[in-house]
């Protein structure tokens, strides 16, 4: 450990002759009496000095010679020193009183002791003198007391050293400080482990127990360095809190912190049904998707947002509340064929719902014809081995336009019979076609005219009874 040198400026020392109190120092005759100690009282101070007492029958004197050595003119630096036994084991708010005694070869006196980091000085009158001060401390550690001598005529001695160790009278009661993190976690999921991490400073490196209390009940683990507290959070949503402190091996206990934890309620994933368009959808064309939700966690989960992704990655999304219907609108690809759209919705904190895929069919437009044969011929009378020309009459009465096909079935070709023959009937349009019935032999025959529309379908009939004689 450091030592302190003892400085006025820098300890806090409590000295009650020498640093603090601006009283004369105690001075202690020797004497050789031998029946026990007296106790004098110094004109100068309210304090007492007590004489030390030789323990043998003869009288023991110091007697420093004055006179100078006829060999040399070297003044001698004093001896100063402590008379022993001194304690070198004190306590805080503790004091005790240290001796000094001086030397001198040439008597120069009187000796003055001074400290080193301090003004203030003692006087040693004389070798059968003592001078004494009381030191104290208020704080503990290992200080180092440093002092010399001076004599009447200047020279110095060197700085003298003593190491006094100063313990605490009561010792200090280390309270342990406890850090948590996170103390608090909001939207924490339910069944779900979290953990907090502990961090526990201690000036008296004790510490050992965690203690956690929670609705009346307290566990305990043994600390270390890094650790952590694990926990469960509950299945419900609400509240959840716990208590922690720590102890350390003499039974000091830290200050209590709560760890307050924000549980949210299970959200469940939302539902969506989607309708593909009615009819047909043409190339290019707008069409739009049917979309309802529902989220059995009700209000709490509005609105729900409906998303739909086509086969180009086109996106369409819209807001919306339950039982709300919306349309999520694309624009029909420009070629027919087969595509697929798929949607899904989410709720009002991010959860989605499955996906859900579609399939549309672009197709090209069906035809709305509408043709008739006004008039034909209704009976034919031929002569054998003929050709006679005859007349039809057609209109389209507001369908589309397009090339129809007029063709004609004979009930005895060996009589007679027609050749196919094609028409561009126009909008609204009416339209006179000729053509011929060809006759081979005596006879009868039906034919029968069938008009049918560019698509194949039959728009009208009619019949002409053929008689070839």
């Amino acid at each position: 450990m450091k030592r302190n040198i003892i400085k006025i400026s820098l300890v806090a020392l409590v000295f009650l002759a020498i640093f603090s109190c601006q009283k004369s120092p105690k001075i202690v005759d020797v004497t050789d009496q031998t029946t026990g100690t007296t106790t004098t009282q110094d004109k100068n101070s309210d304090t007492t000095s007590t004489s030390i007492t030789h323990q043998d029958n003869n009288t023991s004197t110091n007697t420093t010679s004055t006179q100078q050595d006829n060999n040399s003119n070297k003044n001698e630096p004093p001896v100063v020193s402590l008379v022993k036994p001194y304690a070198t084991q004190l306590k805080t708010g503790e004091t005790k009183v240290y001796q000094f005694k001086g030397e001198d070869k040439e008597g120069n006196f009187p000796i003055t002791v001074e400290f080193e980091g301090s003004s203030t000085t003692l006087a040693i009158e004389s070798a059968d003198k003592l001078a004494e001060t009381e030191l104290g401390f208020s704080k503990a550690g290992i200080f180092a007391l440093r002092f010399r001598g001076k004599d009447s005529l200047g020279a110095v001695s060197e700085y003298t050293e003593i190491t006094l160790t100063v313990t605490d009278a009561t010792p200090q009661k280390h309270v342990p400080n406890l850090q948590l993190n996170p103390q608090r976690i909001d939207n924490a999921s339910p069944v779900t482990k979290y953990e907090i991490s502990v961090l526990v400073t201690d000036s008296g490196n004790d510490v050992q127990t965690i203690y956690i209390s929670q609705n009346g009940s307290t566990d305990s683990l043994d600390y270390s360095y890094g650790m952590k507290i694990p926990f469960t959070t509950p299945a419900s949503g609400g509240i959840f809190s716990f208590e922690v402190w720590a102890e350390d091996a003499q039974g000091n206990e830290s200050n209590k912190q709560s760890v307050v934890v924000i549980v949210t309620a299970p959200n469940h994933p939302p539902t969506l049904n989607v309708e593909i368009p009615p009819g047909i959808i043409l190339p290019g064309s707008l069409m739009a998707f049917a979309v309802t939700g529902s989220d059995e966690d009700g209000p709490s989960d509005y609105p729900l947002t409906a998303y739909g992704k086509g086969p180009n990655g086109e996106i369409a999304c819209t807001t919306f509340t339950p039982p709300a219907t919306i349309w999520l609108k694309f624009t029909a690809p420009s070629t027919p064929g087969e595509y697929f759209y798929t949607f899904y919705v989410a709720d009002a904190h991010g959860l989605e719902s499955g996906r859900v895929t579609k399939s549309v069919i672009i197709g090209t437009p069906k035809k709305d014809y509408r043709a008739k044969i006004v008039c034909c011929p209704s009976n034919l009378v031929l002569n054998g081995q003929t050709c006679q020309q005859v007349s039809l009459e057609l209109e389209n009465y507001g369908g589309d336009s397009g090339t129809f096909t007029i063709t004609p079935s004979s009930t005895n070709p060996a009589v007679a019979k027609s050749t196919p023959f094609k028409s561009y009937l126009e909008y609204r349009s009416s339209k006179t076609e000729y053509t011929s019935i060809d006759s081979y032999a005596c006879g009868t025959a039906v034919i029968t005219w069938t008009l049918t529309d560019p698509d194949g379908a039959v728009q009208d009939t009619k019949t002409t009874n053929v008689v070839s004689k």
